[in-house]
């Protein structure tokens, strides 16, 4: 055998072992949680949608409402509520396959007929977000119908602002947490390998929490409060159980529970940090440290280093939402958390991005709000001009900040001190982030899924 064709045979087993490293790659909401995708491509610095300029394609979702894109693998995977997984070729647009999760298949012909009628009509408002804005009573009396209890009371007031959990997966296995509560696994061909909690008494949105992979274990919150349950992924069996203590339950106001699990590496040892500021250990499910703060918000609580950032209740003293950061370290072989820095009266703040010290997020301030992490000092002037974001959550993806613009949209920023607009565009409404790779925007709107990027157009 000559020498070029050792190299040709060589050059195969480093690509099939990079493609394989890629396949098993955890990608999820807002990529791995932070919001930072590396390894995105080249993403394009405009586009048009009425005009079609650098709008690759366009597909039909099977319902209005749909998740934050999953790609991975060279597909695109969108959970569309209640429980319609549907698969695209993430070049082409080109509809793969389309499951149902068969959550309600245990109640019966009868009454999942019932249960899927409500959606039905729970389907009308999220077509058009403007009438649910106008009649939000309305939709919440069919949630209180589905649920049996009238409404949300002890719950996030406005149900049908939820997104509809992200779809995670490892490159083997697509996992996925439906908002009404069961979480189930799917090979990378949408075959159902194992569904846990079906049919259970919540019916409709009680969650719109993203299920997170750490360490070999699935976990995520089965509903409000921010229990959290951890499984194996392989086969969906328990590994433990923890159930947020009573007396802690009032300090979340209702909103703990819609983020994500956060991983907390402390003296090499692994710990989750939850919406409700508790601190658990990984491996055991025990609780290990309480009343780090009170969360304000459906915000996730963000890690770097040994430090942990996230919005807290009004403090004494302060007019509103404001800021916190604490720094976790092991003494006596007990988990000490040291508060930093507050920072008061931000708003309600998005899922913020950490690079080069310096922290973002959009706020209801309708403005991009930038912290010093070190100090906790606001570095941004405020600007009258900003236009509110429809999602709070920024990203970081190829140099650029993106969010989402007021009203439907993509909105381009310089990440500096001071961002600076570089571009912002009209899209079709939608309620959760985007997501980047293969040098493409995908964006979930209402009723569509949107890819943006330059290259051939291959609408579908």
């Amino acid at each position: 055998m000559n020498r070029k064709r050792w190299i040709l045979i060589g050059l195969c087993f480093v690509t099939m072992a990079a493609r394989g490293a890629e396949e098993r790659t955890v990608v999820g909401w807002r990529n791995d949680g932070t919001g930072v995708w590396p390894s995105c491509g080249t993403l394009p610095r405009s586009f048009d949608f009425k005009t079609g300029e650098n709008v690759r394609w366009t597909a039909a979702l099977p319902k209005p409402k749909g998740s934050a894109p999953l790609v991975i693998g060279g597909k695109v995977v969108v959970l569309c509520e209640p429980d319609t997984l549907v698969c695209f070729d993430a070049i082409t647009g080109k509809r793969l396959w389309t499951v149902e999760g068969g959550i309600y298949d245990s109640l019966g012909p009868e009454k999942k007929a019932q249960v899927l009628d409500l959606w039905s009509k729970l389907h009308a408002f999220d077509a058009d977000p403007q009438k649910l804005g106008r009649q939000s009573g309305d939709y919440n009396a069919l949630h209180g119908e589905l649920t049996g209890y009238g409404g949300f009371k002890d719950h996030y007031p406005a149900p049908g602002y939820l997104c509809t959990p992200t779809p995670l997966s490892d490159g083997q296995r697509i996992y996925v947490h439906f908002s009404s509560g069961p979480m189930a696994a799917f090979d990378m061909d949408g075959k159902r390998l194992w569904l846990i909690d079906a049919a259970g008494t919540n019916y409709v949105r009680v969650s719109a929490n993203q299920a997170r992979l750490f360490d070999g274990k699935l976990v995520y919150y089965p509903g409000f409060y921010c229990n959290v349950r951890a499984l194996d992924p392989a086969t969906g069996k328990e590994i433990w159980k923890f159930n947020t203590p009573t007396k802690h339950k009032a300090k979340t106001r209702g909103h703990a529970g819609l983020g994500s699990p956060v991983l907390v590496k402390i003296g090499n040892k692994p710990y989750i940090m939850t919406d409700a500021c508790d601190l658990v250990d990984l491996q055991t499910g025990t609780l290990v440290a309480t009343d780090l703060g009170r969360m304000d918000g459906p915000g996730t609580p963000t890690v770097i280093g040994d430090m942990a950032v996230f919005e807290i209740c009004a403090p004494k003293g302060a007019k509103g939402p404001s800021f916190k950061a604490v720094r976790f370290a092991m003494a006596a072989d007990k988990v000490q958390a040291t508060d930093v820095w507050v920072v008061e009266n931000v708003g309600h703040l998005g899922n913020p991005i950490i690079r080069d010290g310096l922290i973002w997020f959009a706020s209801e301030e309708t403005h991009p709000i930038t912290i010093e992490l070190a100090t906790g000092k606001r570095v941004d002037q405020p600007d009258p001009k900003w236009r509110r974001f429809t999602s709070l959550d920024l990203q970081l993806a190829d140099g650029m900040l993106i969010g989402g613009a007021a009203g439907g949209g993509l909105v381009f920023m310089e990440p500096a001190k001071e961002p600076k607009v570089l571009f912002k565009g009209s899209l079709p409404y939608a309620l959760d982030a985007p997501s980047f790779a293969n040098g493409c925007i995908y964006y979930s709107a209402v009723g569509q899924l949107i890819c943006l990027g330059s290259g051939p157009k291959t609408r579908q």
